[in-house]
C-alpha cells in the first residue's frame, strides 16, 4: 500500500464521524494456530442402519451450534487453556494447538436431535498477527493484501458469539426488531455491518415467489426446499407404493386429520409433496434469492424503510454495537486479547466550495422527433429536429426470445423509414422489472448495436417536469452532447496536457437455478473526449458469463482512442482509468490483465506513450460519514 505523499489543503477545516472503529489492540499473541473442521449430517434409514451424508450443505448457524456443543463436550481436553473462534465455514483459530492427541480425530455431536459427524484437523499453517499489530500501530506502511488470514480471523472473531445470537448474513447481523412487512410475506430488517478492512399465470406468480424457499414439517422433524405449487391437493394426489390418498396417508400414518385436504401440496426439490398446512416457512431466510427480486411495492416499501437521517443512522448504529457486536462485553474478544473502541471513529476532513459549473451554449442537435419538446429538453439547451419517427406498439410478451424477436423486427422496419439514418430507439415498458430491461439493453445495443433509451410507462402518463428533464439530458449525453461542464480552474490537472479518463464496469445477469445458463456479461467502457470531461463516447461488449475482469480492454480503449484522436487531432498523453465492482479478492487479477491490455496500445508508436493511472471506485453502503457539530 503507497504511503500518501501529503494531505489537502483547500476548503474549510471540519471533523466527522465514521462507522468505524478503532481497533486499538489486535491481540495479546501474535502467533495462532488454525484447523480444519469438517462436518457431515448421519441419518438412519427405518433398520436403525446410519450412513452419512458427505454432500448434504450445513447451514451456517447450525455449524456454529455444533461447534459450540463441541466446545461444551471436550472442554477439558481438546479445548483446554485455549481461546478458540470458529467462521462458521471450516475454520478454527486457537491461541495454542488444539489437544487431539494426533493430526486429526473424528467425533460424532448431537444437536437439536439431529446426530452429525465432526472431523477436526490441525494445520501446520498459523496465522501471525505481528504484521497487522505493527500496521495497525503504523510502524509499516506497507500490508501482503494477497495474505489475508489474519483479517480473515479477526473477522470470525468479531462475529462469532452474535452469529449464535442473531441472524448472520456475509458480514452483516441482523436482529428480529422492528421489522417492515414488505408484502407477499416478505419482512425487511435492519442490519448491522462488521468487518475489519483494512390460474396458470397466477400459479407461475407465486411459484416464483416461493421457489428456493426453505420450509419445515410440523408433522416429522425435516426440512425441505420448495420447487413449486403442486397441481393437486391432498384428496386427489396418490402415493404410487401404497395406492393411496396423501389425506389418507397422514391419518393413517402420523394420526394427523388434514383440515384442509383440497388445497393444493407443495412441491419440494426432490419430489416430495406435502399438504401445505403442515409446512412452516423457515424464519431469517434472506430475500430475494438468487435470480428473483423485489416486487415495485416490495423495493418502494424497502426504500422508505432505510432512509434514515445521519443522526438517526448513528444512533442505530451505536445500539447495534452495543447490543449485538458487544465489543467490551465479548468473551471471545476478551480471551484474545482484543480491544475495540465503541465510539465512532473521529476523522478530520474539509468541507470543499461548491465547484463553479457552466452549461454548454450549443448542445450536438438531436434528429428527434419534435414531440420529445413535451420531455422540456430545450429547456435544457438542447435543439430537437421535426422529423416525425418510426413509432410502433409491440403486444405484451413473455418470452425472452419473442421480446429480443420483436425489438429486432420493429428496428428493422425503423431503418427502413428513416433510411437507415435513425440514432436511438425510445421504448416505453410497461413495467420496472429488470429482467424485461436487461433483455432490451442486450438487444439494442449488444445484439443490434444502437443506442436505446428506456422510460417507464406510468411516468411518462404524469409528464412530471423534472423526470422528463432528467430523460432529456440522458438522450443528450447519450447522443453525444454536452450537459454540463466543469470550469477549466476546476480541473488544472486536465488543462495542463490532454487527458483520457476512463471508467469501466462489468454488469452480471442473475444466476436464476443452479445449473441454468446465464447470458454473457456486459462490459461498459466509457471514455471523455474533452478536457472538460463532459462530453463522452461509449463502447459496448459482451463476453462469457459473471467474468469480472475485462478479457478485450486493449479493443475497446483503441475504439475510444480513435474517437478522441478524430475529435482532438490528437492522442492523449495521460490516462485516468476508474474501474467499478472489482471486490478486493478480484482487485490485483483485473488490475494486472486490464492495465496490460491498455498497456499493449503503447508499442505502436502511432498512438501512444502514456502514462497510466488506475484508480478503483466502488460503492460503500455501509459507510457512513456525520458531520460533528
Amino acid at each position: 500500500m503507497a504511503k500518501r505523499p501529503d494531505y489537502g489543503q483547500l476548503g474549510r477545516k471540519t471533523e466527522i464521524y465514521a462507522n468505524h472503529f478503532e481497533i486499538q489492540k489486535v491481540a495479546t499473541n501474535s502467533i495462532f494456530h488454525q484447523s480444519n473442521f469438517e462436518v457431515n449430517l448421519i441419518k438412519s434409514n427405518s433398520d436403525g442402519d446410519e450412513r452419512v451424508l458427505v454432500q448434504k450443505k450445513i447451514p451456517q448457524l447450525k455449524k456454529h451450534k455444533i461447534f459450540r456443543q463441541l466446545e461444551n463436550d471436550y472442554s477439558e481436553n481438546w479445548f483446554k487453556d485455549t481461546a478458540t473462534t470458529f467462521d462458521g465455514y471450516n475454520t478454527i483459530y486457537s491461541t495454542k494447538p488444539l489437544g487431539l492427541q494426533g493430526e486429526n480425530a473424528t467425533i460424532t455431536v448431537l444437536v437439536e436431535d439431529e446426530k452429525f459427524q465432526v472431523k477436526v484437523t490441525q494445520l501446520k499453517s498459523t496465522c501471525n498477527f505481528q504484521q497487522l499489530s505493527d500496521y495497525n500501530k503504523k510502524k509499516i506502511i506497507e500490508f501482503d493484501w494477497l495474505n489475508m488470514v489474519g483479517v480473515k480471523c479477526l473477522n470470525a472473531l468479531i462475529h462469532h458469539d452474535p452469529a449464535l445470537n442473531f441472524k448472520q448474513v456475509g458480514e452483516s447481523i441482523f436482529s428480529y426488531k422492528n421489522g417492515q412487512n414488505l408484502g407477499n410475506g416478505v419482512e425487511m430488517y435492519m442490519g448491522y455491518h462488521a468487518a475489519v478492512h483494512p390460474g396458470e399465470a397466477q400459479t407461475e406468480t407465486i411459484n416464483s415467489v416461493i421457489h428456493q424457499l426453505k420450509i419445515k414439517t410440523t408433522h416429522r422433524s425435516a426440512s425441505y426446499h420448495i420447487k413449486e405449487l403442486s397441481r393437486e391437493n391432498a384428496h386427489k394426489a396418490l402415493i404410487p407404493t401404497k395406492n393411496i390418498s396423501i389425506a389418507t396417508y397422514f391419518q393413517d400414518k402420523y394420526k394427523i386429520k388434514l383440515t384442509c385436504p383440497h388445497l393444493v401440496d407443495l412441491q419440494t426439490g426432490n419430489n416430495i409433496q406435502l399438504p401445505i398446512e403442515v409446512c412452516l416457512i423457515e424464519e431469517g431466510q434472506t430475500y430475494p434469492p438468487k435470480g428473483k427480486e423485489l416486487s415495485k411495492n416490495q423495493r418502494a416499501q424497502m426504500v422508505k424503510f432505510s432512509a434514515l437521517g445521519p443522526l438517526k443512522n448513528k444512533q442505530l448504529i451505536q445500539e447495534g454495537v452495543k447490543n449485538l457486536l458487544r465489543f467490551t462485553t465479548d468473551k471471545r474478544l476478551l480471551e484474545f486479547g482484543t480491544n475495540i473502541d465503541q465510539n465512532f471513529a473521529l476523522v478530520p476532513a474539509r468541507v470543499l466550495n461548491a465547484p463553479t459549473i457552466s452549461y454548454h451554449s450549443r448542445s450536438r442537435i438531436c434528429q428527434i422527433w419534435g414531440e420529445l419538446e413535451k420531455l422540456t429538453s430545450r429547456d435544457q439547451g438542447m435543439e430537437i429536429s421535426d422529423n416525425i419517427p418510426w413509432i410502433d406498439f409491440a403486444p405484451f410478451l413473455i418470452n425472452d426470445n419473442d421480446i429480443m424477436n420483436a425489438i429486432q423486427r420493429h428496428h428493422q422496419q425503423a431503418e427502413k423509414q428513416s433510411n437507415g439514418d435513425h440514432q436511438l430507439i425510445l421504448l416505453i415498458l410497461p413495467d420496472t422489472q429488470e429482467k424485461l430491461y436487461r433483455i432490451v439493453k442486450f438487444t439494442t445495443e449488444i445484439n443490434l448495436g444502437i443506442l436505446s433509451q428506456c422510460v417507464q410507462a406510468e411516468r411518462v402518463a404524469i409528464s412530471n417536469k423534472q423526470y422528463c428533464a432528467n430523460v432529456a439530458m440522458k438522450l443528450n449525453s447519450k447522443l453525444g452532447g454536452i450537459n454540463v461542464q466543469l470550469n477549466s480552474t476546476e480541473i488544472p490537472l486536465l488543462e495542463k496536457e490532454p487527458v483520457l479518463l476512463l471508467g469501466a464496469d462489468v454488469t452480471h445477469w442473475p444466476r436464476k437455478r443452479s445449473g441454468e445458463k446465464v447470458p454473457p456479461s456486459i462490459v461498459a467502457v466509457v471514455g471523455s473526449l474533452d478536457r472538460q470531461g463532459g462530453q463522452y463516447t461509449a463502447k459496448l461488449h459482451a463476453q462469457e458469463p459473471e467474468t469480472e475482469h475485462i478479457n478485450n480492454m486493449k479493443d475497446l480503449v483503441l475504439e475510444i482512442l480513435k474517437v478522441y484522436k478524430q475529435k482532438n487531432e490528437l492522442v492523449p498523453r495521460r490516462i485516468l482509468m476508474f474501474r467499478d465492482g472489482v471486490s478486493d479478492s478480484q482487485f490485483d487479477r483485473v488490475l494486472r490483465e486490464e492495465l496490460r491490455g491498455i498497456e499493449g496500445l503503447r508499442r505502436p508508436s502511432k498512438w501512444m506513450e502514456t502514462t497510466y493511472n488506475v484508480h478503483r471506485c466502488h460503492q460503500a453502503p455501509s459507510h457512513k460519514i456525520i458531520r460533528k457539530e
